[in-house]
């Protein structure tokens, strides 16, 4: 039996005994279980997010082989990655244009990036039709979404939103972000605790 399967066979278990558990114990077994949906599917909220060392393109520039993005040399900033699959289509393009408009509720100096699985060339190219100056990082292995718990299958990742602290934690994480109001309004919650306010 695989990992995968037993360690879902482990949480029914679970799940089937947390009606006779007192209430602190079950409120436990349910963290624990979240946390092995997260480790199954990326980091939750509270882990630290895992590495990226992925090339770049903006609107302007295409970023050199030599330097690419890598997350840890924005320790100490408030990082956003929004995984998603080919920003080709208009819809991409147009939740573009939405996150960049969600800017203003990060703190000055924070990175806005977008992984998704077209290469730099393509993605500059999406950035110039969105006429938006975000971050765009080119995943086309899908490894970093792989990790992040958002390559759904080739080519096709979730859109998976991140929001990593300057400790390099995941401060708040949002599964099948699509930009909705609520979504939004929780966003700019979890930037403003963030921070700091």
């Amino acid at each position: 039996m695989n990992r995968p399967c037993r360690l879902l066979g482990a949480a029914l278990v679970a799940l089937a005994l947390l009606p006779a558990m007192p209430p602190a114990r079950r409120a436990t077994a349910l963290a624990a279980q979240e946390l092995t949906l997260y480790a199954q599917r990326g980091p939750g909220p509270g882990a630290t997010a895992p590495d990226l060392v992925l090339p770049w393109a903006t609107r302007d520039t295409v970023g050199s082989a030599d330097f690419p993005f890598t997350l840890w040399k924005a320790r100490g900033q408030l990082v956003v990655l929004h995984f998603t699959g080919s920003l080709a289509d208009s819809a991409a393009r147009a939740l573009l244009r939405v996150l960049d408009a969600e800017r203003e509720a990060l703190p000055p100096g924070s990175v806005l990036a977008v992984v998704s699985t077209d290469g730099p060339a393509a993605l500059r190219e999406a950035a110039r039709a969105a006429d938006v100056p975000i971050l765009l990082l080119a995943d086309t292995a899908q490894l970093a979404a792989g990790r992040y718990g958002a390559a759904r299958r080739k080519g096709e990742n979730r859109s998976v939103l991140f929001l990593v602290g300057p400790d390099g934690s995941v401060a708040w994480r949002a599964d099948n972000f699509a930009a909705r109001p609520a979504e939004l309004a929780a966003f700019r919650r979890a930037a403003g605790r963030a921070r700091g306010f």
